[in-house]
């Protein structure tokens, strides 16, 4: 599996960090990051669905600083429980 470093949303280069936090996006005013949940745990865990949520939580904050929080929480659940009932998942490799 190819490892991801960077990803640009909303016209920033974002750095993605697979540090053991919940999850966080900088703003991107000095160096944008997002940090993930253990490092995006692999497989059909609770944990692994956690952090395909969190993914899109803090992926939604770096596309629009804008959106309030209750509303990137709602859609990033909304988003993460399609796509885990459509079997996407990390998988090692």
């Amino acid at each position: 599996m190819k490892t991801v470093h960077t990803q640009v949303f909303n016209d920033v280069k974002y750095n993605i960090d697979l540090e053991k936090i919940e999850g966080l996006c900088g703003s991107g005013k000095e160096k944008p990051t997002i940090r993930l949940p253990n490092g995006l745990p692999y497989g059909n865990s609770k944990r692994a669905k956690l952090g395909l949520v969190t993914l899109l939580h803090e992926s939604l904050h770096a596309s629009d600083w804008n959106m309030i929080e209750d509303k990137v929480d709602r859609i990033a659940k909304e988003i993460g429980n399609l796509l885990w009932r459509l079997n996407y998942r990390r998988k090692a490799g």
